[in-house]
């Protein structure tokens, strides 16, 4: 973000008190071609489009009636401050997260990546990830000739390879591994390998966090889960909330993710095989509801089961909410 100096912050909240904090003198000033070169947020910084977006000609005005070309003066009527400070922070704000999340996206860009197990997650992320500009190889488990979605796969031009998980698939060097949950991480030793090479492991919520404009309610216990999901939902839905259901129920997260957008509330049930494999997934809002002894064929011990759950607000910043 660049107003008359370059912004840095850890946070959105650091980020709005500087953005905040502009706003003692009563004109700000942009420098263009600072403001994220070659996106549709420079070109949205001028007088013009900031009169469009606001539909309020009191508030803004032009120095000379003219935008010089490398700066836009933004002034503003003394009486009018708090009116052109919320405004503009929540048109920043879109800008930015629009920014942050394009950046997400492009981290799969022209990257290697193994996609692990098939089924709606694994094919949903594979061609997800082929649209996001990644390289992408799918290996499956399952024998080519009892594999109908191996076939559908490649017959759409991927790489499949099949019939187990053999560790000379790391030759390819792979920026990411994308995984089925179902794929233990203990008992397959490519896994077990690319851990020891530190190659990222994600799951297919991971990407749906990715490529979302909407907001997520993550919802993650070893019992009732599935019951909070269903009542959160009906309940937003009742409230004209504009809730889409995915994960553990409903449709395949990316392909929900995919189709949403800021004016949608994406609500989650997730596994803790779901939640061991994110880096960056922050809900908005976190429901932990309970945790007690399960699926130890899957992990090594309960503690490993437990901070699995827990990495559903691992990643929640101060303005967002845990329950």
């Amino acid at each position: 973000v660049v107003t008359n100096e370059f912004v840095f912050a850890d946070d959105v909240a650091t980020l709005v008190s500087h953005i905040r904090s502009i706003f003692k003198e009563p004109h700000i000033f942009l420098k263009k071609e600072d403001v994220v070169q070659n996106t549709t947020v420079a070109s949205k910084f001028d007088n013009v489009s900031l009169r469009q977006t606001y539909k309020d000609d009191k508030i803004w005005r032009v120095k000379n009636g003219t935008v010089a070309p490398e700066y836009i003066h933004a002034y503003v009527y003394e009486d009018n401050l708090a009116i052109y400070e919320n405004r503009f922070i929540t048109y920043l704000m879109d800008e930015i997260l629009e920014i942050l999340n394009l950046a997400d996206q492009l981290k799969y860009e022209n990257k290697k990546v193994l996609v692990m197990g098939l089924a709606k997650s694994g094919k949903a992320a594979a061609r997800l990830l082929r649209e996001l500009g990644a390289h992408v190889i799918i290996n499956d488990r399952a024998p080519l000739e009892e594999n109908l979605e191996a076939v559908e796969m490649m017959n759409e031009g991927f790489e499949v390879v099949t019939g187990g998980h053999p560790l000379e698939l790391l030759e390819h060097e792979f920026d990411f591994i994308v995984k089925n949950p179902g794929i233990p991480y203990t008992k397959v030793p490519l896994l077990m390998k690319a851990m020891e090479l530190n190659i990222p492991i994600l799951t297919e919520v991971q990407l749906a966090y990715d490529i979302s404009e909407a907001p997520f309610i993550g919802i993650t216990a070893t019992n009732g889960k599935t019951t909070t999901t269903t009542l959160i939902y009906e309940m937003l839905k009742e409230g004209r909330l504009n809730p889409l259901i995915a994960g553990n129920i409903g449709e395949v997260a990316s392909l929900v993710a995919k189709e949403a957008t800021k004016e949608d509330v994406l609500v989650t049930e997730l596994s803790s095989f779901q939640l061991m494999g994110i880096d960056t997934f922050t809900p908005q809002i976190s429901l932990l509801l309970n945790i007690t002894e399960a699926h130890l064929d899957y992990h090594t011990d309960i503690e490993e089961y437990r901070q699995a759950k827990l990495n559903l607000i691992v990643n929640q910043q101060p303005n967002q909410f845990c329950v």
